[in-house]
């Protein structure tokens, strides 16, 4: 059984706040959590951000996105 860890990104939006530190070290940290370790990453996002920041990891098959709207898909993981 691999570690889930979940990280509420409704915070993170590339047109408001990519240039500041703590996004781009969120950013940074989950990338390298997805591409470099058999952690189950998810990523509470609000609805209409999903894809956009972690459109990179769309291929990663430990990384999911899971819309803040969709209390049911959080409560199943």
């Amino acid at each position: 059984m691999n570690l889930t860890v979940g990280f509420v990104a409704t915070w993170m939006d590339e047109q408001n706040n990519a240039g500041g530190g703590a996004f781009q070290y969120a950013k940074r940290l989950i990338t390298a959590l997805a591409e470099h370790t058999s952690i189950n990453l998810v990523a509470i996002v609000s609805e209409n951000k999903i894809g956009g920041t972690f459109s990179h990891l769309a291929d990663c098959e430990s990384f999911k996105q899971i819309p803040l709207t969709d209390p049911d898909a959080i409560l199943h993981l």
